[in-house]
C-alpha cells in the first residue's frame, strides 16, 4: 500500500494506531512514494530517487485531491496545485465579489500557517457561508469547525476523534462509524 498522507485526524497516536493495524494485517505502507506509472498489474514507484516496480493480482490507486488547474491559470501568483490562498471571507485577493470554495479553495486562518485539508466537511461549511454572505446576511470572517472524524479499520476495529475531543479506537470507534453510514443512509 502506498500512503502519502494518511488518516486526517491529526493525532499520531491514532495515526500509528492504524498503521499498526494495516502493518499487522499484512500490509506493506510505503511513505513518500511517487507513482511514475502504472500497467494493468503494476506500479512503478520513485522513493528518494530510487525507481521500483511493485507487482500485484488487483491495484487500487487512490489518489489525493487537486484542485482545478484553471486557478493556476487564472492566479498563477496566488494559486499552488489548482488551489487557491483566499481571504478570511472566503473570495479571491482584491476581488471581494469572487469566492472560492471546496477542492480549489486554500483557506488559511488567521494564526495558522496550513490551508485546511479539503475535504466535504470543510466545502459544506464554505459553501453555507458564501451562501448567507451572497444572500445578504452580516457574518464576519469565514471560520472552520472541525466537527471531528473517524475511520473504519475492517468492521470491527477503527479510529474517531469526535464530539469536541472525544477520542475512540477499536471497537467503539467501528461502531460510531457505522452509525454514521446508516444515519446517513437514511438521511438520504
Amino acid at each position: 500500500m502506498l500512503l502519502q498522507h494518511y488518516y486526517q485526524c491529526s493525532l499520531k497516536e491514532y495515526s500509528d494506531y492504524a498503521r499498526k493495524y494495516l502493518e499487522d494485517n499484512g500490509i506493506e505502507i510505503i511513505l513518500g512514494a511517487g507513482i511514475k506509472g502504472a500497467t494493468k498489474d503494476s506500479f512503478t514507484i520513485e522513493v528518494d530517487g530510487e525507481r521500483k516496480e511493485l507487482h500485484a493480482s488487483t491495484l487500487v490507486w487512490t489518489a489525493g485531491v487537486r484542485g482545478n488547474k484553471l486557478m493556476d491559470e487564472a492566479f498563477p501568483e496566488l494559486a499552488k496545485r489548482g488551489r487557491l490562498i483566499t481571504t478570511q471571507q472566503l473570495t479571491v485577493p482584491g476581488l471581494d465579489d469572487v469566492y472560492v470554495i471546496g477542492d480549489c479553495a486554500a483557506f488559511i486562518e488567521t494564526g495558522q500557517e496550513r490551508p485546511y485539508p479539503t475535504t466535504a466537511q470543510i466545502a459544506n461549511q464554505m459553501g453555507a457561508y458564501v451562501g448567507a454572505r451572497i444572500s445578504g446576511k452580516q457574518v464576519g470572517d469565514f471560520k472552520y469547525i472541525n466537527r471531528g472524524c473517524v475511520c473504519s479499520l475492517g468492521h470491527k476495529d477503527g479510529i474517531a476523534d469526535v464530539m469536541g475531543g472525544k477520542k475512540l479506537k477499536g471497537f467503539k470507534a467501528a461502531k460510531l462509524k457505522k452509525s454514521y453510514r446508516s444515519k446517513k443512509q437514511f438521511m438520504s
